[in-house]
């Protein structure tokens, strides 16, 4: 069963100030006379790489078959199979400023995905489009974050996918 992921307001708009700044800077650059060429092709490309590597990575949707749940994103899907996995269950809301840090990864550009040290749990391989209403799955060496749209749906269906695998 696929689930989509669940986009909050706050990463909607780091998510789009992020790129009226960079691209404003860009543009900004191009009409000043003292930038050369290579400057601006050089901060294109920074442009560019820094926009897409982590769109890239954002998941997209979680799917949970009889093999275990499964994180797509663009590039490289990632599975959870269901003999490693110990618990999945509702975390809840998590604080973008008290709860969460971002050792690796994305802190806000399209959601929050890589590796984070949370409050309670100590380091996490987060991927979350939204801080609100989060899944916690316990595998034997991992901890995962998940933020699927319809959370209830999402455990109930693992649930039942867990306790007949």
């Amino acid at each position: 069963m696929e689930f989509s992921t669940r986009v909050d307001k706050t990463v909607q708009l780091l998510t789009v100030f992020s790129i009226v700044v960079l691209v404003g800077v860009y543009f900004l650059l191009k009409t000043c006379s003292k930038f050369s060429d290579a400057g601006q092709s050089f901060y294109f490309g920074f442009m560019v790489v820094a926009l897409a590597t982590p769109y890239l990575f954002a998941p997209r949707r979680f799917v949970i078959d009889s093999y275990g749940i499964e994180i797509n994103r663009l590039i490289g899907t990632l599975r959870i199979p269901w003999n490693s996995v110990i618990e999945v269950k509702r975390y809840g809301r998590i604080s973008r400023t008290k709860d969460i840090r971002c050792i690796f990864g994305s802190s806000g550009l399209y959601g929050y995905f890589g590796l984070f040290w949370v409050k309670g749990l100590g380091w996490v391989n987060a991927y979350l489009t939204s801080l609100d209403d989060c899944v916690l799955i316990v595998a034997e060496r991992k901890k995962y974050l998940l933020s699927p749209s319809l959370v209830d749906e999402f455990l109930s269906t693992a649930h039942s996918f867990k306790s007949t695998g």
